[in-house]
């Protein structure tokens, strides 16, 4: 497999051999570190389909998680602690999870073996808070309720920035990282701010909860008040979903015409292409205005991720003297029923679809007093163009100009995001910017780690720490914990679930670009990934691009004793831990120079 790897470099192998040899053939592609392995399941051996990683036991712990590699750190952590799992439920990043919190939670309530639960979130959404207010129904129904862990990742995310997941960013109106941890914390959660510290925590809230419940009352204290021994709750810490499985026909629009815009994986546009595709769509567009007009109105448009359907959002964006903080009062929670734009006398050029999927159903509520003057009147043209672009957010900022006639609005900043998978095929199409279409079209930085399936996002600031990980959700809290430790991080880099030894030179590559690095951390948990694969790319990496700068590596989960032990044997000026903290600590030591 090996040789046939090196020869023919495919992007991807089909396992066709006898289902008893399956799982071995699987393997063998995986050492080959081909990024894609397709193979039926029918007649595998349950048993070996039921395999789990080295990492997982059983025990009593429930845990549902939002990230991939954040729940096997999860899951490693509690067994090193000795309690195991009960269940674990993976929820996934998207926009639309089939199954959420609330869910999972549910689940684990009623579910005999499972003696406390472990809650992985990030940014995007609101599946956090609901989770919070079905907590606090939880504790007020329940006379001895289970115990509740959590870590929320994306404290550092910036905003309007798609962080590796498809659902997590953050924009206008989403309830951001920390909003989410102090929610959870109030209703009695204890939250980490790594994975790692899950198992020993959760471990001596069961002793105690044991101890207490076998009548030894000598010392009772609520967990949540210790600080220091398994992590800060949120008060203390500083820093701190898959696709519907539904098939859902798409409406036929019969718009003039289509704009494509290519939006690779940073999904978001600029915000001049953004006010560019609002023109293309007859909304009035000034650019260059100051954000600074306190009647200035702002409309969002995205997917609830709660009722899956369409929903809009109007507020007024106000600026706080005393904190120094632009934060928005929403004035309309809009709930517009659908005959009010697609009845039997559309508006706006809006036409009525022959069925509507429940994925695009929304309901809004104008207010009493729209009028061509009202910037409301623009939402038809806006839905619109939401679904004729297939887009999955939309932002659009508009400011009030007193004419005459009467006052008018018009857009003057505006941040607009489309699904990526719809437009993996360039269209020939009219460049709404004015620019050549090769201009429009030109690979940025992040979109050509796309292509390695590398999602690489520069963060501003003054951060020297150059960071590689595999998995979002891991990439994002690596970036929160080290600045939890006082350092701060140059870049969030995912390496992806196809990393391979050359993904993990091409991200070294990546993260090298930036003159600002002055030390690379890398953070690896093998879960599906090899940790001896990841070793002999950092090797391969720090030979081949003549790294000058320090680099810290911390290894952990699959195959991690010979990965560990391939960076000792280098004899390359590597540091190497399996300690996530003592990893980031002597990173940002080695940043600041010492």
């Amino acid at each position: 497999m090996v040789k046939a790897k090196e020869h023919l470099k495919p992007d991807a192998t089909a396992v066709y051999v006898a289902a008893g040899q399956a799982p071995s053939a699987i393997e063998e592609a995986i050492e080959a570190e081909i990024p894609l392995i397709v193979a039926v399941a029918e007649h595998i051996p349950t048993i070996d389909l039921a395999r789990p990683l080295p990492c997982f036991q059983p025990g009593v712990v429930g845990i549902v998680a939002r990230s991939g590699t954040l729940s096997y750190e999860t899951v490693a952590s509690t067994t090193r602690a000795g309690i195991g799992q009960s269940l674990v439920i993976g929820m996934g990043g998207d926009i639309l999870p089939g199954t959420d919190f609330v869910d999972a939670l549910t689940l684990f309530e009623n579910h005999d073996d499972t003696k406390g639960i472990i809650l992985v979130g990030e940014i995007g959404g609101d599946s956090e808070l609901r989770a919070a207010e079905w907590i606090e129904k939880y504790r007020q129904r329940v006379e001895r309720p289970k115990p509740i862990m959590a870590l929320v990742a994306g404290f550092q995310a910036p905003p309007i920035t798609v962080m590796g997941h498809a659902g997590a960013f953050s924009v206008l109106f989403n309830e951001k990282a920390r909003a989410k941890a102090e929610r959870l914390t109030r209703q009695g959660v204890v939250l980490v701010n790594h994975p790692s510290k899950f198992g020993t925590a959760m471990r001596e809230i069961l002793e105690e909860r044991s101890h207490e419940d076998a009548g030894n009352k000598s010392n009772p204290r609520q967990y949540r008040e210790r600080k220091g021994k398994a992590g800060n709750v949120a008060g203390n810490c500083g820093h701190q979903q898959r696709r519907l499985h539904t098939h859902a026909r798409r409406p036929a629009w019969s718009a003039p015409s289509v704009i494509h815009v290519l939006a690779r994986h940073g999904h978001f546009l600029a915000p001049d292409r953004s006010l560019q595709l609002l023109k293309a769509y007859q909304v009035p567009v000034v650019p260059n205005q100051p954000l600074t007009n306190m009647t200035d109105i702002v409309i969002q448009v995205g997917i609830s991720r709660s009722s899956k359907r369409l929903s809009a959002r109007i507020g007024t964006p106000i600026y706080d003297i005393d904190n120094r903080k632009r934060k928005t009062i929403p004035y309309v929670q809009m709930n517009m029923l659908l005959d009010k734009l697609w009845g039997s006398n559309p508006t706006h050029g809006f036409p009525r679809p022959t069925r509507a999927p429940p994925s695009f159903l929304f309901t809004s509520r104008f207010s009493a007093n729209t009028s061509p003057h009202d910037p409301t009147g623009y939402l038809p043209t806006i839905m619109q163009l939401f679904i004729h672009q297939e887009a999955f957010s939309l932002y659009a900022r508009f400011q009030r100009v007193d004419r005459p006639e009467g006052p008018a609005f018009q857009a003057i900043t505006a941040q607009i995001g489309l699904d990526a998978l719809v437009y993996r095929e360039p269209k020939a199409s009219p460049d709404i910017t004015g620019r050549p279409q090769t201009e429009l079209l030109q690979l940025t930085q992040q979109e050509e780690a796309a292509k390695d399936g590398i999602v690489y996002v520069k963060l501003d600031g003054s951060g020297t720490i150059g960071t590689l990980v595999n998995g979002a959700g891991l990439a994002m809290n690596t970036v929160d914990a080290v600045a939890d430790l006082g350092g701060a991080c140059a870049n969030f880099l995912d390496t992806g679930g196809k990393a391979t030894s050359a993904t993990v030179k091409t991200s070294f590559q990546l993260v090298l670009s930036d003159p600002r690095v002055e030390v690379v951390f890398v953070n690896i948990f093998g879960g599906l990934t090899l940790c001896d694969m990841i070793a002999e790319g950092i090797m391969l990496a720090y030979k081949d691009l003549g790294i000058k700068v320090p680099v810290v590596v911390r290894l952990r989960g699959t195959n991690e004793e010979i990965g560990q032990k391939m960076i000792a044997d280098s004899g390359l000026p590597l540091h190497a831990f399996d300690d996530f903290e003592e990893a980031a600590l002597k990173a940002i030591d080695l940043a600041r120079g010492e």
